[in-house]
């Protein structure tokens, strides 16, 4: 495991009463739970370009998790941003910026591994969240070395098989993706203590 250069980042005033039929495009950390799955690269919703303008916003290739729900397994569900331009991103999200594979770090938080770090930074009683410095102290193990930076990692993935990518397996079913089925032994291999390089929270 590598020590990355990384940056959570709290989203904006984003609300629902902000959507507009046409625009830029924009995550309401409520989708996560509703409509998204492990990563996409279109949105549901869409704000103007106004309000865009003030919005804190995702890149292609950053996590975007609800750090709020009513129940602690429910918490922290993530979906990576793959679209080629910047999103707009609600409040009671965050924004984890990062060099790892996207598509990798967005099915480490659905590992029971990533489960049993949160449960201790969960707080609130009726609300259940997890706050950005805390999701910081959390670990990922690093799968992929990768020298390029986050803004050429994505041209160097094409050129080679997405271990992601999920195909469809003979009964019509899809088949989980390679790449997952690696997961547990990867995160056993998790130190228990790291100190992090460059890591910052943004407010």
């Amino acid at each position: 495991m590598g020590r990355r250069w990384r940056e959570f980042i709290r989203g904006g005033g984003l609300q629902k009463k902000d959507f507009t039929d046409t625009g830029v495009g924009c995550i309401h950390y409520g989708q996560i739970y509703t409509h998204y799955g492990t990563y996409t690269d279109k949105t549901k919703t869409y704000v103007s370009k106004e309000f865009f303008k003030k919005a804190r916003k995702a890149k292609t290739g950053d996590l975007v998790i609800a750090t709020t729900s009513e129940t602690d397994e429910d918490v922290c569900k993530a979906v990576a941003w793959l679209g080629s331009k910047d999103i707009a991103i609600s409040s009671d999200a965050c924004i984890y910026r990062h060099t790892l594979n996207p598509k990798y770090v967005a099915y480490f938080y659905q590992t029971e591994q990533f489960q049993k770090q949160k449960i201790k930074y969960i707080t609130g009683t009726k609300v259940r969240r997890v706050n950005a410095d805390n999701l910081a102290k959390m670990l990922i193990p690093d799968p992929f070395p990768c020298r390029t930076s986050p803004h050429r990692r994505h041209s160097r993935q094409v050129r080679h098989p997405d271990p992601f990518h999920q195909r469809r397996s003979p009964s019509g079913n899809r088949a989980a993706p390679k790449a997952i089925r690696v997961l547990p032994r990867l995160v056993a291999e998790l130190p228990e203590t790291r100190t992090p390089n460059r890591e910052r929270c943004l407010r």
